[in-house]
């Protein structure tokens, strides 16, 4: 399918013209992206991210400890307003697929985490975001293992 930028399995873009084009477009230095900066144009604005759970695995359940160890995986999703294209200025790409490393990603927090040493980001910085040239985000499925607080009566 030539109407996306692939990644191979070590996160290697696979190029063609105007791919190339496309991803200087987006992430050039002088595109002006940063991934550290909120994608949205009004300071003030918000940004819905939209997050669905998928229950993969229950690990274990530390009774003793009442902790609740399982394997999620997550799809989200959510605008950018700074990774937008008009595809046809593009060969028709209408959406990108790239590291995820590379763009603004939300931040996530399990309130009743059991160890607060694990680093959530992480899971989600080593996956691949499709980009789609309306600006809308996904990551899917980005696998995640969360120890929880449990309380056990």
């Amino acid at each position: 399918d030539d109407t996306r930028l692939n990644v191979d399995n070590d996160g290697i873009i696979i190029r063609n013209s105007h791919s190339i084009r496309l991803y200087d477009y987006l992430f050039d230095k002088n595109s002006g992206y940063r991934s550290d900066l909120r994608p949205i144009r009004d300071p003030k604005g918000q940004i819905n991210v939209t997050l669905t759970f998928h229950l993969r695995q229950i690990i274990k359940l530390i009774q003793n400890n009442q902790v609740f160890v399982s394997n999620f995986w997550i799809d989200m999703e959510w605008p950018d307003e700074y990774l937008r294209w008009n595809a046809s200025d593009y060969g028709d790409i209408s959406y990108i697929k790239i590291p995820a490393s590379l763009i603004w990603l939300p931040d996530m927090v399990v309130y009743n985490q059991a160890d607060i040493g694990s680093d959530l980001m992480k899971s989600k910085k080593s996956t691949t975001a499709q980009i789609y040239s309306n600006g809308t985000i996904k990551l899917r499925p980005t696998p995640l293992i969360i120890k929880s607080n449990c309380q056990i009566d």
